[in-house]
């Protein structure tokens, strides 16, 4: 019994470990922006929108903790340490229990969309949301058993890879995928200061020196520290828009677009733009628009900010 009990609570402190270091490590390096695109992608795959909306939409925002959940007890199956299913069952249990206690000091400090009693009981006690949750223990168990039956079958063949390494190859090839989905993780203060210093960034190039004007690239002196910090490889007036672009290829440029009012250009209406996802939330105060886009490169026989004439 006491042995028992000392598994219980080591568990439950491995299990909030494991909550919140997942998902403030995950939020910052990979953030959230890509919840929004992969809930279009499932429902442009043929998933059905309830489902999408009511089930994925919130198994998506534990993403972070179910893959480190799945790691842990995928090491402690391939360990065949003998206390190995107890523990991985109580940590994937412990885990669903830190999930309500989260959501309970969200609901009871100010949590956004939670105005009232009513409102909280209401979350707080949702079949969807619970029912979700419930998916981490299926998720603990499962990872655990599939590492114990790794270890099994690597025993009796030469010509299978150590559990090991299914685990590294596992982790890194999860960790690319991410990164490749990964955005900047913007609040309502992030996205509010960068379209202010796009506006600012802005005045600041058409007041410039033309002779000291490189084309339509805005310099770094113009930009403020809200761009700034985002470490972009240029920023460029776009059309009386601003173009913050942090990543390209040979084919496209990704990154932060800021639609300013002044301008009469509406932007993601033509074939240059791959991909055009508002950030902008309701209750944002700032002069202008946020998107987050791909934008398709000029081609060699068409200038640099082809597009449509002014509306």
């Amino acid at each position: 019994m006491k042995r028992f009990l000392i598994m219980l609570v080591v568990s439950g402190i491995a299990a909030s470990a494991l909550y919140y270091g997942s998902n403030g490590i995950g939020g910052h390096v990979f953030g959230r922006a890509w919840l929004s695109p992969t809930r279009h992608a499932l429902i442009d795959c043929g998933v059905p929108s309830w489902f999408v909306t009511g089930y994925i939409a919130f198994a998506l925002l534990r993403v972070y903790t179910w893959v480190v959940l799945a790691i842990a007890c995928f090491g402690i199956g391939i360990s065949r340490a003998s206390w190995g299913r107890r523990f991985a069952v109580m940590l994937a249990v412990w885990l669903t229990v830190v999930e309500f206690i989260s959501d309970l000091f969200y609901c009871f400090n100010g949590g956004e969309h939670v105005q009232s009693y009513h409102a909280a009981m209401l979350f707080l006690f949702s079949f969807r949301i619970r029912f979700v949750s419930l998916w981490g223990v299926a998720i603990g168990i499962g990872a655990w058993y599939l590492g114990k039956l790794c270890t099994r079958l690597s025993t009796r063949s030469s010509e299978l890879p150590p559990a090991g390494a299914l685990v590294i190859a596992f982790t890194t090839a999860l960790l690319c995928h991410a990164g490749e989905l990964s955005r900047p993780a913007l609040d309502r203060a992030a996205r509010e200061a960068i379209i202010t210093a796009a506006n600012q960034a802005f005045q600041k190039h058409v007041q410039s020196a033309q002779e000291a004007r490189k084309g339509t690239e805005i310099a770094k002196e113009s930009w403020g520290d809200s761009i700034a910090h985002l470490k972009p490889l240029r920023v460029r007036d776009d059309r009386a828009n601003i173009f913050i672009v942090l990543k390209e290829d040979e084919a496209a440029e990704e990154g932060l677009y800021v639609s300013i009012p002044i301008s009469s250009y509406a932007p993601g209406m033509d074939k240059r733009f791959v991909l055009f996802e508002t950030l902008t939330q309701p209750g944002d105060k700032a002069f202008g628009q946020l998107y987050y886009c791909k934008l398709r490169k000029a081609q060699p026989s068409e200038p640099p900010n082809a597009a449509p004439p002014h509306r």
